[in-house]
């Protein structure tokens, strides 16, 4: 019965993190109604800000998330400003193809200054597990599940899981 539970609370945990990612897809495709190949690779760049802040810069890992927030909006403003802005008006295939572009670009620009080799991330939070009646779960499952029921809250008023996807309806 144990591993039953730890088997529905890792799927929902994994819901979770899926929800979230579609979040940024309905966000971007209810500001912009183009559908952005490259939010993958953007939040690639954020995640080796924070690595190299913390791990080459030797910055504090508290410091180096909220610099890699500023540094991550900086680079999509410019992207937006170099990229995007100059397809207003445009047809919306030529606004996909442009992302699809920025996603081969930005995946090749990673490669070319970081490299393909694996790299350990800095422990954000204790790897011992929480356990609740026999089910451990980590610390980082019950943090993505609290932001996401924040969010949930703040942005919809409640959990309301139809209107989520409710742009692509």
């Amino acid at each position: 019965m144990v591993y039953f539970i730890n088997d529905i609370i890792t799927g929902a945990l994994i819901g979770l993190l899926y929800s979230l990612v579609a979040m940024g897809f309905v966000v971007i495709y209810r500001a912009s109604k183009v559908f952005n190949f490259a939010q993958g690779e953007l939040v690639i760049i954020g995640g080796f800000i924070v690595w190299f802040t913390t791990m080459q810069a030797g910055l504090s890992l508290w410091l180096s998330i909220p610099l890699s927030l500023v540094l991550a909006g900086l680079v999509g403003y410019a992207i937006e400003r170099i990229f995007l802005t100059k397809l207003i008006g445009e047809s919306v295939f030529s606004m996909v193809m442009v992302t699809v572009g920025l996603l081969i670009l930005l995946r090749g620009l990673v490669l070319l200054v970081f490299g393909p080799a694996v790299r350990p991330f800095p422990i954000i939070f204790p790897l011992k597990p929480l356990f609740l009646g026999g089910v451990g779960k980590t610390w980082g499952s019950g943090c993505c599940s609290a932001v996401r029921a924040g969010q949930s809250s703040v942005e919809y008023g409640g959990p309301h899981y139809g209107d989520v996807m409710g742009a692509f309806g």
